[in-house]
């Protein structure tokens, strides 16, 4: 699992390398990509950077003092493609599992209704 500052990190770097080429990257358009809340320094992102090419997600070519040589790999794009089939079967569920509960609770009514009638 990747933390926020790696995802929108390899998120930006999955828009500039979409055609699977190696891209020259400046560490400081990275840096200040991130929301102030989450701001790293150069130190902390070279962290990051190999850390997503250690899960297989980038490939790094080289490592200057203010450049990475960077190219996504195909597992990165699954990373995001697999969250959003997730989030779509899930929302899927819901409304189905509401739609039974509805059903149940409307059968028990009736049927509890026509008990009390018969009874009276």
């Amino acid at each position: 699992m990747l933390d926020f500052p790696s995802s929108l990190i390899l998120k930006y770097l999955i828009n500039e390398c979409k055609d699977g080429s190696y891209k020259i990257i400046e560490k400081n358009d990275l840096i200040s990509l991130l929301p102030t809340k989450y701001k790293v320094s150069q130190q902390q992102l070279d962290k990051i950077m190999y850390n997503l090419e250690q899960q297989d997600l980038v490939s790094l070519r080289y490592d200057d003092d203010n450049v990475f040589c960077v190219c996504t790999l195909p597992k990165s794009n699954n990373i995001f493609e697999d969250n959003k089939k997730s989030e779509s079967k899930s929302k899927l569920i819901s409304p189905l599992l509401n739609y039974l509960i509805i059903f149940l609770l409307t059968f028990f009514a009736s049927f509890l209704s026509s008990f009390i009638i018969s009874i009276i």
